[in-house]
């Protein structure tokens, strides 16, 4: 009865008050006085002749990380510092223009060997037998080709050989000198050749006279005077090849015959050169012939177990390749974990984000804890699952209801954003209080008041 007078008697000095003061502040006060009268009847049970146990501290929050696997530049943002973000929503996307090109290169690399190993697979058809013949006969043709190219170069060197042999052997006969025998045979002609001289002139002058005469044809002294200049000429001829005989080769001579000989030993370099090629060009013919009957017995064969474990080998790397490059292409897409508050956000657009760095920092704000510091003379109030009566300024209409989840069991100093100076050289314990907060009232960092209720 005694309770119920002191309630009206309250509520008559709040309405006075609210005429005093205002409409807003005489709301206020109610909503005050109600608020404490909520947690008077919350913990007037067994309270004890000191009251509730009353506590401050600040609510927190259990916190997410959000850091990246991989680095890359920040290519979008797309939550906000206060944001509230859903399980799997995105916060970011890092630049994937260089994973895209890769993954398309992969992505082909993947379709050809995965066409060979088909390839490999498949049993040769009849006209991949003749497709394969055909084949052979074409490097059949090149090593015939090549072969008649190598003869032809071969002459080309026996050529160039005998060339240079006649040109090598002039060059010594210039520079040996005049030979004695081509000296003497040459005298021997020179005195045949006079000595047919005069019996050319006597012909010459006996023909002219009987001409004169009538007694032989007309012409026959025309004849017989080019019969002595012809001999004259003859005389004259084998003198100068003795005097040159004599003389020996002059210097021009010999430049002439070493030019030659040079030039056919140029010739016979270039043949050989040829040979050289030509040999070259028909090895290359016949290593194509080989392969290409290489090639039509495997097309008669088939593939064997090997080549087949070997296509499927590189098929699963490519495979595994690719799929390297999808999670890591994933990886640079930031999803949110879980239902949160963004708290902090660490990066902007443009920004290069590093392997570990952290990005986003989110809480989760459906259950929040608060943290209050229990004086060491107070701590036998407490119980573990102890309902727990919370207020905020923010609220303060409302009454939250928690319960004790932790009991710390070590004393501390009172933190020095709690308590007066004095206070805080006191040993306390802190207590976590658990509070259901699916409207997500309550926020990280608010200050709150707990009356813990007492059983």
């Amino acid at each position: 009865m005694r309770y119920r007078v002191l309630v009206i008697v309250g509520l008559l000095i709040l309405v006075v008050a609210g005429w005093l003061a205002g409409e807003r502040q005489f709301l206020s006060m109610v909503g005050s006085y109600l608020k404490n009268e909520a947690v008077a009847q919350l913990t007037s049970t067994q309270a004890g002749p000191a009251g509730p146990l009353v506590a401050s501290g600040f609510i927190g929050a259990d916190e997410i990380l959000i850091s990246t696997e991989v680095s890359g530049r920040i290519q979008a943002l797309f939550v906000e510092e206060g944001h509230s973000v859903s399980a799997g929503q995105v916060l970011a996307q890092l630049d994937t223009t260089v994973l895209d090109a890769q993954i398309q290169q992969a992505e082909a690399a993947l379709r050809g060997v995965e066409a060979k190993l088909a390839e490999v697979k498949a049993a040769a058809l009849p006209q991949e037998v003749a497709v394969a013949e055909a084949a052979v006969a074409i490097p059949e043709e090149g090593v015939a080709s090549a072969e008649k190219a190598v003869e032809m170069a071969q002459g080309n060197v026996a050529a160039a050989q005998a060339t240079l042999q006649v040109a090598q052997a002039e060059l010594a006969r210039l520079r040996a000198g005049p030979d004695s025998y081509e000296v003497a045979l040459a005298e021997a002609q020179l005195e045949l050749a006079q000595q047919r001289l005069p019996v050319a002139w006597a012909v010459r002058d006996s023909t002219g006279g009987s001409e004169q005469r009538g007694e032989v044809p007309r012409g026959s002294y025309e004849a017989a005077k080019a019969a002595v200049a012809q001999a004259e000429i003859q005389v004259r001829i084998i003198q100068l090849q003795l005097e040159d005989l004599k003389a020996g080769a002059c210097p021009e001579d010999l430049e002439a015959a070493q030019a030659a000989v040079e030039a056919a030993q140029a010739g016979v370099d270039a043949a050989e050169s040829q040979v050289m090629e030509a040999q070259q060009q028909l090895e290359a013919a016949r290593a194509r012939l080989r392969e290409a009957q290489a090639r039509l017995r495997l097309v008669k064969a088939g593939a064997t177990s090997d080549e087949i474990a070997m296509a499927q080998a590189q098929v699963s790397d490519a495979r595994a390749g690719l799929q390297i490059l999808k999670i890591q292409r994933n990886k640079m897409t930031l999803h949110a974990p879980r239902d949160g508050l963004v708290l902090e956000r660490t990066i902007n657009v443009g920004e290069m984000a590093l392997p570990g760095s952290i990005l986003f920092r989110l809480a989760n704000l459906d259950q929040v804890k608060l943290s209050v510091y229990v004086p060491e003379g107070e701590l036998g109030r407490v119980q573990l699952g102890q309902i727990v009566a919370v207020t905020v300024d923010s609220f303060p209409e409302r009454v939250f209801q928690g319960q004790v989840v932790h009991i710390s069991s070590r004393a501390e100093f009172t933190p020095r954003n709690i308590q007066t100076r004095e206070q805080r050289a006191s040993q306390v314990f802190a207590v976590k209080i658990e509070l259901p907060n699916s409207d997500h009232a309550l926020k990280p960092g608010m200050p709150a008041d707990a009356a813990f209720v007492e059983r």
